[in-house]
């Protein structure tokens, strides 16, 4: 008789001799950058409006989307989680999907500074005010001249720009000291202030895609 104590199904990619080959493996699995455009909208009292804004907007440059909310996680135009779900465990969800061409959170709630983001980093945050659900005002996000804890610990994973909706009271100054890139003002509808959202969102994408195929094997 004989015991089997082990069976390998393929060798192993060993980081003495074969290191040099994680590179061109990973790249045949996973296109450009392994990211996809990501776009946050942080404080909308109509949530519901802007995550379908947002929706429309990839819809029409023909990406399938995931959107958190309040009210729902969607990819595509199916709702795939009905009722209240953390921006978390709902980005979760998103990541885990291979159908998601892009991601979308509309964030109304402070869960974040518990869980952190569900991914790494964003292309572009929009401030779309300080008024919660009922009307309230979250109490830390006017905090620090005008940008709260909340902000700030989302502005270092931003790489692409933030948006500001008037009269959302966001202090630009402030924003300068936290993150290097680009604070825009956007006036118009929710659908408008969307579209140039998603534009910018893809932009930065594919900027990022395009950087990482200029890096040689």
């Amino acid at each position: 008789g004989a015991f089997i104590c082990e069976v390998n199904g393929q060798p192993n990619l060993g980081q003495t001799t074969a290191a040099h080959l994680y590179i061109p493996l990973i790249r045949k699995l996973v296109s450009g950058s392994g990211r996809v455009p990501t776009v946050l909208v942080l404080g909308a009292a109509n949530s519901k409006h802007w995550s379908d804004a947002i929706l429309n907007a990839f819809v029409k440059r023909g990406l399938k989307v995931g959107v958190v909310s309040q009210e729902h996680v969607v990819i595509g135009q199916e709702t795939v989680r009905e009722g209240k779900i953390s921006s978390y465990a709902g980005g979760q969800m998103l990541a885990m999907s291979r159908e998601v061409d892009a991601m979308a959170f509309v964030i109304n709630d402070e869960d974040l500074l518990r869980t952190g983001l569900p991914v790494a980093r964003f292309d572009v945050l929009v401030f779309a005010g300080g008024s919660a659900q009922s009307g309230q005002e979250y109490p830390k996000w006017h905090a620090q001249g005008g940008v709260g804890d909340l902000l700030l610990s989302l502005l270092p994973a931003c790489d692409g720009a933030v948006i500001k909706v008037p009269g959302s009271g966001l202090d630009e100054h402030a924003i300068d000291l936290h993150t290097t890139v680009d604070c825009l003002t956007l006036d118009g509808s929710v659908a408008d202030i969307a579209d140039k959202t998603v534009e910018l969102a893809v932009v930065c994408a594919a900027r990022r895609d395009s950087l990482l195929e200029d890096v040689e094997v």
